[in-house]
């Protein structure tokens, strides 16, 4: 992992563990940090959830949609698993 890159991602998962709201724009910049960085992102297993839960993000949730506790649970485990 570029360590430019991957220090925006762990920032990002920092930011998104620490705020009160997650917006959508938030949501879509660390997916795309994510993908820049891991091309093969979908099929690692560090990313694939985490991936899955930005692709259908609501930060109040809904019908098929993950709201912002979803987030901030999977961002824990994704930062613990990259800092590691």
């Amino acid at each position: 992992m570029d360590d430019d890159r991957g220090g925006e991602i762990v920032k990002l998962l920092e930011n998104i563990i620490n705020s009160s709201r997650v917006g959508v724009e938030t949501a879509r910049g660390l997916e795309s940090a994510i993908l820049e960085s891991f091309p093969d992102a979908d099929d690692d297993e560090r990313f694939e959830e985490l991936l899955h839960i930005l692709a259908s993000y609501n930060p109040e949730g809904g019908a098929y949609m993950y709201d912002g506790s979803a987030l901030v649970e999977e961002s824990r485990r994704v930062l613990s698993l990259l800092k590691n």
